[in-house]
């Protein structure tokens, strides 16, 4: 069995409390192997004392294997938790005959104990363990790889040194992102989730309905710059306070709509009467709420909407030309 080696990797201690047991346990003196075995022996009879004693000497090695396991989903002081449990099972299930130390036995525990914590409490989705196993290789593989090759491997690289098909590396891979609640706080300290950061979308929306304003007085402001023929002409092209638009009604030039024959309405609302309107009185709000997309169509037919049937209200906001 391959000898336990103390990590020297930084250790990512989260608070004060942490900190303090870390100074703590790296004072108790660690035991022979003579020593290990007759505190086994008493631990057998119903030590607890010796049992006490023979958990706090190797609680180093708990913190060591913890620290392999961060940033899959659990804190450091959880993993230690678990690991300092897995470490108290595997004291009645030594064997002080077979001749090797008691923590190069109770490492395995220690792992089994932190790894079956991760799989059922550190996803919201939880993972069989032979998955969180599997992972937890991939990830070890990837760390050496990137020191060794001095970048991040390619997923060839990583089943060529596990022994792997490609596609299962990158079905892990594609698993290794933790999931997030949206009721998880922001932190310990406050009461405030991630759910809190999200819009209401049955909310008022304020923004909108001001600039919705905005665009109905400025195009009011343009109507009343026109003299009045133009301006009732805009009016009942675009549908502007009426139920449909003439755009969809005028077919035939027979047709007469305030004594305005379709050519006439054609020479008015050339190209170039179109864009002085829109550029000098209404461009900013037209661009603000992408109506600008109708006014390419009209440009684009020739003046007359093509297809343009339904009621023309700019965004819905019933600018009534009757009021003028």
């Amino acid at each position: 069995m391959r000898q336990l080696k103390i990590s020297k990797s930084i250790t990512n201690r989260e608070s004060p409390s942490l900190e303090k047991y870390l100074q703590e346990i790296g004072k108790v003196p660690l035991l022979s192997t003579e020593e290990e075995v007759a505190l086994i022996i008493q631990v057998k009879k119903g030590d607890k004392r010796a049992l006490d004693k023979l958990v706090k000497a190797n609680l180093r090695f708990v913190v060591s294997v913890a620290k392999q396991y961060q940033g899959q989903g659990l804190s450091l002081p959880d993993l230690i938790n678990e690991g300092n449990i897995g470490l108290i099972k595997s004291v009645d299930r030594f064997d002080d005959t077979r001749g090797f130390k008691f923590i190069s036995f109770a490492v395995w525990w220690i792992r089994q104990s932190i790894i079956k914590a991760i799989a059922d409490h550190a996803r919201l989705i939880r993972l069989p363990l032979n998955k969180v196993v599997l992972t937890s290789r991939i990830r070890k593989a990837n760390s050496a790889l990137e020191q060794e090759l001095e970048r991040l491997p390619s997923a060839e690289e990583l089943a060529e040194a596990l022994d792997m098909e490609v596609h299962e590396v990158d079905a892990h891979l594609g698993n290794k992102e933790p999931h997030l609640s949206l009721d998880t706080p922001f932190s310990d300290d406050e009461d405030g989730t991630l759910i809190d950061t999200l819009e209401n979308t049955n909310a008022d929306q304020s923004d909108k309905k001001y600039h919705a304003i905005c665009l109905k007085q400025e195009i009011e402001r343009s109507l009343q710059t026109l003299p009045e023929r133009y301006k009732q002409m805009l009016c009942y092209f675009f549908g502007i306070g009426m139920d449909i638009a003439v755009a969809g009604i005028i077919e035939d030039k027979d047709i007469f709509w305030l004594g305005v024959v379709l050519d006439l309405v054609q020479r008015v609302f050339n190209p170039g009467t179109v864009s002085l309107f829109v550029a000098n009185k209404v461009s900013f709000y037209i661009r603000e709420h992408r109506f600008g997309v109708f006014f390419d169509l009209v440009l684009k037919s020739g003046g007359i909407g093509q297809g343009i049937g339904k009621r023309i209200d700019f965004l819905g906001i019933g600018i009534d030309s009757h009021h003028h």
